[in-house]
């Protein structure tokens, strides 16, 4: 790791303390850059993203008169 790279990341989270998703973007790309990290399971990292993809994928299901099945409808309302 580079002195610079780390000068960069420092002055990126101070600059992006107000807005959490750029922040959370930041420090994820930051620690895939590391090698260390790269190598290790980052699935977690995109959990948070995907479950918001999830969602609205299955709003814009049930928006949409027949696409969903009944049964699918309640196990989604009991969460």
């Amino acid at each position: 790791m580079q002195p610079a790279q780390v000068g960069t990341f420092v002055a990126g989270l101070s600059h992006l303390k107000a807005d959490l998703p750029q922040f959370k973007n930041h420090l994820r790309d930051f620690l895939v850059q590391t090698k260390e990290f790269s190598a290790t399971n980052n699935s977690d990292l995109y959990a948070e993203e995907a479950a918001r993809e999830a969602e609205a994928a299955r709003q814009k299901a049930l928006a949409i008169p027949g696409m969903v099945k009944p049964s699918e409808i309640n196990e989604g309302m009991a969460d």
